[in-house]
């Protein structure tokens, strides 16, 4: 996390200032206290599941907040179990994404209904 972090605040980094600046800005926490953003915000910092099933440690915005509440209440399912729950939850699902993540995930129409194929 630490390196990681660091490189993308460089001067030569091609992240965008206000990033760098929002990663500038997050306080952290001691060694000791780390581990604590398995369960809630440590200094600005929230542990989610990466893509590859490992814990990763990320600045803790709206969007971390609803992939930290998928982890939980669909990422742990069995496939099976996911693609029914997926299926029931589906609207809301689709405002989580589009309400907390920094692009909408699901397009509108002009009346502002989801997109569904």
């Amino acid at each position: 996390v630490l390196l990681g972090s660091r490189v993308m605040v460089a001067r030569e980094a091609a992240t965008a200032p206000a990033a760098k600046q929002l990663l500038v800005d997050t306080a952290g926490v001691s060694d000791r206290e780390w581990e604590s953003s398995y369960e809630k915000d440590a200094g600005g910092i929230i542990s989610v599941r990466s893509e590859l099933g490992e814990q990763i440690h990320k600045v803790h915005t709206r969007g971390l907040r609803v992939w930290r509440e998928f982890d939980r209440e669909y990422f742990a399912l069995t496939p099976e179990q996911a693609a029914s729950k997926i299926a029931r939850d589906k609207q809301y699902i689709i405002e989580q994404l589009n309400r907390h993540f920094q692009k909408v995930y699901f397009g509108l129409k002009a009346d502002g209904r989801v997109v569904d194929l």
